[in-house]
């Protein structure tokens, strides 16, 4: 049996991880969100994640026949212990250049823990897809109709979205990654022939559909700030909490659209194997660039208190020079995470080996395929 690798779920992973380091370079240079960059990057800032789960989902049908200890041992374990190692890293060093500007104090072992659990960190994506795994799991003997009943559950826990932050990403990501798998066949097909006249239609049309959303609703909230929805069971809902329901609802109209953008992007020389060497290597690049971030760009402008995007500061001091600082050190912690990946002894922390199997008799063998975060693109024929 050959194993060939589908392009478009590496560009979709590509552009998402583009679309993630834009978009925090963004919020930390002062004055970057008013650039062309930032306002351009708003355009796939509904497909960013949606994608990145979309795809995630796409290739986790094997989840469905593992059994608990297999799950962890196949799937589980390798988004674990990356989330387990760098997190702490990563927010240890946050915490200290936030000492060093003087709004924080130095973070509590409880501080800690609740940071993990709670999701408030860079590499909450990898505490997702542990979460989502779990509920697909779950599912793995439902009928179709309990399946969705899992699949929106989340929003059950809407009231507690503002303490514990993976409850807001659950309830807009969880379907979507459900779908990924449940519906992966005809998303597929769909790509195959997301270039037709008919699928571009489509598309276009949940496209304007969601423009027609997000417009209507935020019309709506800025008459409305204090509005509070009463819900049976869940509870009064404000408007922060709609907005979740909102967004989901926005990004599942626009993903097909999501899915036709990076399959045309397969189409172009050059921009499509950048983006699919991306997307094989979007673990490195999330984890690496928040931690560049901090130590080459948010260190320094604290340390010395540069005037970074203030008028008359100088051309050195320019958001756009400092944009190009950002985007260079992402790229630096990127690259510096992969290289990482290389050095034997240091390589666990991001790609785990695979855990010892059971002993089986020679009735029970069967072909072991253990997952790594990069398995996304593949695909059998």
């Amino acid at each position: 049996m050959s194993t060939q690798r589908l392009a478009w779920p590496d560009v979709a992973k590509g552009l998402s991880i583009i679309g993630v380091v834009v978009l925090h370079v963004s919020l930390l240079i002062p004055g970057a969100r008013d650039t062309a960059l930032s306002q351009a990057n708003t355009v796939i800032d509904p497909l960013r994640m949606p994608l990145f789960f979309l795809v995630s989902g796409l290739f986790s049908s094997k989840v469905l026949n593992f059994s608990l200890p297999e799950l962890f041992r196949r799937r589980l374990w390798f988004f674990l212990i990356p989330y387990l190692v760098w997190v702490p890293i990563e927010v240890t060093l946050t915490n200290e250049m936030r000492q060093l500007a003087g709004i924080s104090e130095p973070f509590t072992l409880r501080e800690y823990v609740e940071l993990i659990v709670t999701g408030r960190n860079m590499a909450w994506f990898l505490y997702a897809l542990v979460l989502f795994n779990l509920a697909l799991w779950l599912t793995r003997k439902l009928p179709m109709w309990a399946t969705v009943v899992v699949a929106l559950s989340p929003v059950l826990g809407i009231q507690w979205h503002h303490e514990v932050p993976i409850v807001a990403k659950v309830i807009m990501y969880l379907p979507i990654f459900m779908a990924g798998t449940y519906a992966c066949h005809v998303i597929k097909r769909f790509a195959t022939t997301a270039l037709t006249p008919t699928r571009i239609l489509f598309a276009l049309a949940g496209y304007l559909s969601a423009v027609a959303l997000v417009i209507a609703w935020n019309n709506f909230i800025e008459a409305n700030q204090s509005i509070v929805l009463p819900v049976p069971v869940i509870g009064g809902l404000d408007h922060t909490a709609l907005q979740l329901l909102v967004n989901q609802l926005q990004y599942s109209l626009m993903l097909p659209a999501g899915v036709v953008l990076v399959v045309a992007l397969t189409q172009v020389p050059g921009i499509s194997d950048t983006l699919q060497f991306l997307g094989r290597n979007t673990l490195p690049i999330y984890l690496g660039h928040p931690i560049a971030l901090t130590m080459l760009v948010s260190f320094p402008r604290e340390l010395y208190d540069l005037p970074v995007g203030m008028e008359g500061a100088g051309f050195w001091m320019s958001t756009h020079v400092w944009i190009v600082i950002g985007l260079v050190a992402s790229a630096a912690g990127g690259l510096g995470m992969w290289a990482l990946g290389k050095v034997p002894g240091l390589r666990w922390s991001l790609y785990p080996p695979k855990l010892p199997e059971p002993k089986r008799t020679s009735s029970e063998r069967r072909i072991i395929e253990p997952y790594t975060v990069g398995d996304a693109g593949r695909t059998h024929q």
